[in-house]
């Protein structure tokens, strides 16, 4: 006869049985919970490695596009369409412009000091629509600018 109530159960036995399934379940589980812990650490490494050898670029925006940030500002009078398309007619500027008639200046994604020219490259890119906003008296790209 075993302990009290259940006459025909070994206790002992009932107990031993229960340890070796949940010991054998947390050795499984502890197998498991740590190669994911591992996996875990790889991951975060490779992802660490990753953006620790990028090249930091302030002006990305969320969405990975570059913000066109400064300004060149379009510095001769004339509204011929070879001095719109000019790259020596524009000049970096803190100061913006307002306005709705023609071309006053185009926001570029690259710095350079005060009174410089853009760079060549990201000028061209957007030189055809200079020109096209400044017959259409409205900007054909939200980097333009207009003045009256």
């Amino acid at each position: 006869m075993t302990k009290k109530g259940f006459p025909l159960l070994d206790w002992n036995i009932i107990i031993k049985f229960f340890k070796q399934i949940l010991i054998t379940k947390i050795m499984k589980t502890s197998k498991k919970a740590w190669l994911s812990a591992i996996a875990s650490l790889v991951l975060l490494i490779a992802i660490s490695f990753t953006f620790a050898f990028k090249s930091a670029d302030t002006s990305k925006a969320i969405t990975g596009k570059k913000v066109l940030q400064y300004f060149y500002r379009y510095t001769s009078s004339s509204t011929s369409q070879a001095d719109i398309q000019n790259i020596a007619n524009y000049q970096r500027s803190n100061l913006s412009c307002d306005g709705a008639n023609h071309v006053c200046g185009v926001y570029l994604a690259t710095d350079k000091p005060q009174g410089q020219q853009p760079v060549a490259t990201q000028f061209n890119a957007v030189k055809s629509d200079l020109w096209l906003s400044e017959q259409a008296a409205t900007p054909t790209l939200s980097s333009i600018s207009m003045r009256d």
